[in-house]
Parts: structure tokens; C-alpha cells; sequence
């Protein structure tokens, strides 16, 4: 299933309660300290969960998750 940007922004404010406000979707999240890295076990679930794969440990990493646009393209490029 398609994880989009929406998905992720509900996810992150609305569950996990971090507030993204003029925030975009090619901003930091994580090298940035706006979402801390213990939000990232939970938002790999939730990944994991809507998206219908495993997400590797060694997948893990900024270049595919410290955006909402590198997230989106790294579900996308796995989707089943």
C-alpha cells in the first residue's frame, strides 16, 4: 500500500504528538531534532504496518528517513 506525505504528517502530529507547523516535506525531521529518535521506532511500525513490508535495520538510515520526501520515495521504491 502507498504511504504518502498526508499519512505521515497525521502519523507524526496526531499519534505520535509532535507538532509540524510550516514545516515541508523536504525539511530535517530527525538531523534537525524536530522528531527524536524515539518517535522513529514507532513511525517504522506504523511504516511497516500501512505499507505491508519489513523494513530492514540497515534500511534505516537518514538518506531514507529524515524526510517526509525521502520517506515517501523509500515506501515507494519497497512497495509490494
Amino acid at each position: 500500500m502507498t504511504v504518502t506525505s498526508t499519512d505521515l504528517r497525521s502519523y507524526i502530529t496526531g499519534t505520535l504528538n509532535f507538532d509540524l507547523p510550516g514545516v515541508t516535506d523536504a525539511d530535517p525531521l530527525f538531523s534537525s531534532g524536530l522528531v527524536d529518535s524515539f518517535a522513529m521506532i514507532d513511525l517504522i511500525m506504523f511504516l511497516e504496518t500501512k505499507g505491508g513490508l519489513r523494513i530492514p535495520p540497515a534500511d534505516i538510515t537518514l538518506d531514507n528517513f529524515d524526510t517526509l520526501d525521502r520517506i515517501v520515495a523509500f515506501m515507494a521504491r519497497n512497495a509490494r
